[in-house]
Order: structure tokens, then C-alpha cells, then sequence
């Protein structure tokens, strides 16, 4: 199990991006606590809901999740942006590849696009606005896989994101799926094409998600 996580918390992930030299017009503060951004395996015991989870840290996604958060903000809202702080209170991207390890589930069902939402079986969509309940179930193991998106078990990423902006509180989650196939260990191309879609869905559902929260009161 040491070998394992070894590689899958030490491999980096590239994702698709337009670098750009402008400064943001907003400040983003990172309130993420220091192990939210480090890479770990979350359980070596075969009985713990976390076996076979891995947390990608911060230095493992290319570039830098919350600089490509801003130039995703920055491009879409700028001038809606200017003066403003971006709280970032979650930014968690996980790796479950426990039906491999557990020799449970299927690398090879149809495909699957990006499920949206939170992981709340109560609840469909984003959450925008205030006080925010039963979001993420207090980022418990079984909310942060999002078993409701994911009845099968299925390898897929998982991202959970927990923003305040404009005053208002936008939390959510994407459990990306596709594409399956079999590969040796956790970083495979299956895992990295994954994480790529993953973090590319969550951009696109911020983006839109903040656009909602600027336009209220």
C-alpha cells in the first residue's frame, strides 16, 4: 500500500489553460487548511470508507488549482471582480480508485460525462447564497465521494469546492467518471485524462455558479 500512494501522490496532472500576464483585479484568499493541499492516501485499512482515496495536493496539478480558479474568474468577471476577495474555503480534488484496489465495481461501463452537484442526495445543483446546511456532510468520507453521483463505486476524481464570493457562499462538487478503463495503479492515462475533465468541469460550473452570486444583492 506505501508503493501505491507513493505514486499516486507524487505524480502530476497537467491541465488545458490560456496563461496570461495580466494581474487579477481581485484578491483570492486561501483558507484551506494545510492538509487539504497535501497529497496523501487517506486509509491503508481495506475496512475504512477512505481505502483506496488518494487527495491530490496542490503541487500536484498544473498549474496551481487556485491560479487557475483566478484566471477562470479574472477572464469571465474582471470588471465585476475589481476590489473584491475570492475566499477559497475548500478546494479538495480526490481520487477514488478504491473498486480496483477492492477488486469491486467496473473499469469498463458505458460512458459517463461529469455529474454535477452536491454531494447531498438532497439536493441537486450548486448552492449559492448565505448560510449553507448539510453541505458536503462536514467533508465526511462518504459526502466527499458522492456516493449519490456515483452509486457503482466507479474510479472517478472528485472535486469540492467551497467558495465565498460577493458576500455569498458557493459550494459544490464534480465527480468526474469518464473515461474508464483498466491501467496499471493510480496514475495511469485513464486517471489523468479524468483529472483533466474534472478540474475543466469545475472551472466551467464556477465559473457560472459565481456569475450568479455577483448578479445577486
Amino acid at each position: 500500500m506505501a508503493l501505491i500512494t507513493g505514486c499516486a501522490t507524487s505524480i502530476q496532472y497537467q491541465v488545458p489553460h490560456e496563461p496570461t500576464t495580466s494581474p487579477l483585479s481581485f484578491t483570492i484568499a486561501d483558507k484551506r487548511d494545510a492538509r487539504q493541499k497535501t497529497g496523501e492516501g487517506m486509509s491503508a485499512s481495506i475496512t475504512n470508507c477512505w481505502y483506496g482515496v488518494y487527495r491530490l495536493g496542490d503541487d500536484q496539478i498544473v498549474p496551481d488549482r487556485l491560479a487557475l480558479l483566478g484566471q477562470t474568474l479574472q477572464s469571465a468577471y474582471g470588471d465585476r471582480l475589481a476590489g473584491k476577495t475570492v475566499e477559497v474555503k475548500r478546494f479538495e480534488i480526490f481520487n477514488n480508485y478504491q473498486a480496483a484496489l477492492r477488486g469491486t465495481g467496473s473499469a469498463s461501463s458505458p460512458t459517463q460525462p461529469a455529474a454535477y452537484g452536491l454531494s447531498n442526495s438532497n439536493a441537486t445543483g450548486w448552492v449559492v447564497g448565505g448560510v449553507v446546511t448539510s453541505v458536503i456532510g462536514a467533508f465526511t468520507c462518504q459526502a466527499s465521494l458522492a456516493p449519490d453521483k456515483n452509486p457503482k463505486n466507479l474510479p472517478a476524481i472528485i472535486v469540492d469546492v467551497d467558495l465565498v464570493v460577493n458576500g455569498k457562499r458557493v459550494v459544490g462538487n464534480v465527480v468526474q467518471i469518464d473515461p474508464l478503463g483498466k491501467e496499471e495503479g493510480a496514475r495511469g492515462d485513464f486517471t489523468r485524462e479524468r483529472v483533466k475533465r474534472a478540474l475543466l468541469a469545475t472551472m466551467n460550473q464556477t465559473r457560472e455558479e459565481v456569475g450568479k452570486a455577483l448578479s445577486g444583492p
